[in-house]
């Protein structure tokens, strides 16, 4: 059986208790957004905005093109919050900073979350800010986010690995009123809602919207890809970036209901490596906020 370590135990339900003191709102889902992303909520209702430091405990930002701040929008009847930012592993923080928001929307009973993240194009029919729904993931990131939990397997167990309700007193706060216990899951893999995917693809199409499917690869950063890097995960994936992989491993650990979205901000070519700089990055990315706000749009109709 699995359960969160009591010290990850303690802090995500201490964020989330100082979280519920700031947002009282009903919330129907949590957006992540990446780099250079940050308009693409603008043209959607605002109802709060307000900066991570209100929440004891939420990690603060560190890198241009984060704002920082959670940014609760009713986009068509639905309540979405908008995290404005992330934190990644190449800044030296800890695995529990990068995990924070599946955690918060575990503990909030938030049981919708889509991962947004800015990708250079491996897949060479990829062009600058196609957005690519993601399929599928890769992990070179050498991370475990299993080594938040603790197993306890009891004597009478005939199955080892299962979902099931974990021991250490982790609650979340269910949609109806009270308090449910988390189940974690063990090596059942759903780091992506394929129903959900399908119906995101189906909402795309009806809106005419171009788009792009394929597998993220996920690399611990900060620095760019060197050309032979770029031979090799072309072979293997579509997109790589720096985040977004163990967010949505874990998320699938909780059980939540995930989509995944990269923003391609450049093409990798292995013969012709460019200098790539992260405030190109950044523009990039600002040039698929309009397309991203239609894709933000369908979201809220399928959930």
């Amino acid at each position: 059986m699995f359960g969160l370590t009591k010290e990850y135990s303690d802090y995500y339900s201490s964020v989330a208790k100082s979280f519920r003191t700031v947002f009282s709102q009903y919330i129907d889902a949590f957006v992540i957004i990446g780099s250079g992303l940050s308009e693409s909520y603008s043209q959607f209702e605002i109802v709060e905005k307000i900066p991570y430091s209100a929440v004891d405990g939420f990690p603060k930002i560190g890198v241009a093109g984060h704002l920082g701040e959670f940014v609760l929008c009713k986009v068509n009847t639905k309540n979405i919050l908008f995290f404005s930012g992330r934190v990644h592993f190449y800044e030296g923080r800890k695995l529990t900073d990068l995990l924070i928001v599946p955690a918060l929307a575990a503990y909030l009973g938030v049981k919708d979350i889509l991962v947004t993240n800015a990708a250079g194009g491996l897949n060479h029919s990829f062009e600058v800010s196609d957005i690519m729904l993601i399929e599928d993931l890769m992990s070179f990131m050498f991370l475990s986010v299993d080594q938040l939990f603790r197993v306890v397997i009891p004597a009478n167990a005939g199955i080892s690995y299962a979902a099931v309700e974990m021991d250490s007193g982790i609650h979340i706060n269910n949609k109806k009123n009270g308090f449910t216990p988390i189940h974690i899951r063990g090596n059942l893999r759903n780091e992506i809602n394929h129903d959900l995917l399908h119906r995101m693809k189906d909402n795309l199409i009806q809106r005419k919207q171009h788009f792009r499917c394929g597998t993220l690869l996920s690399v611990q950063g900060p620095n760019y890809e060197t050309p032979a890097e770029i031979r090799m995960y072309s072979k293997i994936a579509d997109a790589i970036g720096m985040s977004t992989v163990p967010e949505l491993i874990f998320g699938s650990r909780l059980g939540l209901r995930q989509l995944g979205v990269s923003i391609i901000t450049n093409k990798l070519n292995p013969i012709k490596p460019d200098f790539l700089s992260h405030e190109e990055v950044v523009i990039a990315g600002k040039n698929a906020n309009r397309a991203l706000s239609e894709l933000f749009s369908g979201y809220s109709e399928i959930i």
